[in-house]
């Protein structure tokens, strides 16, 4: 039953890309982010109130809310350029290029000096290069510069999503997953809706297929799906639910085939897999005392 949940969770995420493909035919990517962090973090605030050891929180220190506020800001750019990508490119190869985010913070780590690399992470990515170069340069689509612009915004969505991880590590020793995720989603919601506002206002005259895209996104993969998997952490390691996670792009890849016939050519294909193989092996290489963050791509 817990492994049935687990895989319940990982299809909820990996139907954000389903659910932004709509949302893109009339709203912006700004706007679906706005949309989206907002209504959950209404959510969040909301079940805050419920929340039986709310009064026994101690205050926020100022270190700790800056470093909350920079990870909202990192997590509202990483929504907003893997909406914009989803805008130019196929859901299968912007959800795959977004889920590059254990490469990037194990070049982070490298680049700050936290830890050596091995010759396994080399051979990683090495591999993901391979990997990523044969995704975005396949011969049967034809270059242009927003395919290009699309890569480029669904691999900055993998890197702003690992600074956002790099933010947030290790704030689970002294405040709740809850807690966080209140803060971070907030702040996120109250930058992009002050950036939605800046560019010419609200726009609410949407179909009833946009606003539903817009919910079930909230819904499914941002409350339900992240729910579930913080919930998994219980039951699971945190190394069997990172590589659970790699089913995502798989999973929205079949999605986007069967629902939105979106082709994928075999080179694609081949790609696809050798970036998740890296992802794999990068993986394997974290500790067992390394825990998966509350958030994901979708």
């Amino acid at each position: 039953m817990n492994r049935l949940l687990l895989l319940l969770a990982i299809f909820f995420v990996s139907t954000a890309g389903l659910f932004a493909h709509r949302a893109l035919a009339e709203a912006t990517p700004l706007a679906i982010s706005a949309w989206r962090l907002g209504l959950a973090s209404l959510f969040f605030a909301v079940l805050s109130l419920f929340t039986p050891y709310r009064k026994t929180q101690s205050p926020l220190t100022a270190p700790t809310r800056l470093r909350l506020l920079f990870a909202g800001f990192c997590l509202a750019a990483h929504f907003l350029t893997w909406f914009g990508a989803l805008d130019y490119t196929p859901v299968a190869r912007a959800t795959l290029l977004a889920c590059t985010t254990p490469l990037w913070t194990t070049l982070g780590d490298f680049l700050l000096g936290r830890r050596r690399p091995t010759g396994r992470d080399l051979a990683a990515l090495a591999i993901a290069s391979i990997g990523l170069l044969l995704v975005t340069q396949t011969a049967a689509q034809i270059s242009s510069p927003k395919t290009f612009l699309g890569d480029c915004l669904g691999l900055a969505a993998g890197l702003l999503f690992g600074v956002y991880l790099l933010c947030v590590e290790g704030l689970h020793e002294t405040i709740s997953s809850q807690r966080q995720v209140t803060v971070t989603y907030s702040a996120a919601a109250i930058l992009l809706w002050a950036c939605l506002l800046v560019q010419g206002g609200v726009k609410i005259s949407y179909s009833p297929g946009v606003w539903g895209a817009l919910l079930g996104m909230t819904l499914g993969p941002q409350i339900f799906g992240h729910t579930l998997i913080n919930w998994s952490l219980r039951h699971f390691p945190s190394s069997q639910i990172a590589f659970a996670i790699l089913l995502e792009p798989i999973i929205a890849a079949g999605l986007a085939w069967l629902l939105l016939h979106e082709a994928v050519t075999p080179l694609q294909m081949l790609g696809g897999l050798l970036v998740l193989i890296a992802i794999a092996v990068v993986i394997g290489q974290q500790t067992s005392g390394q825990h998966v963050e509350d958030e994901l791509v979708g």
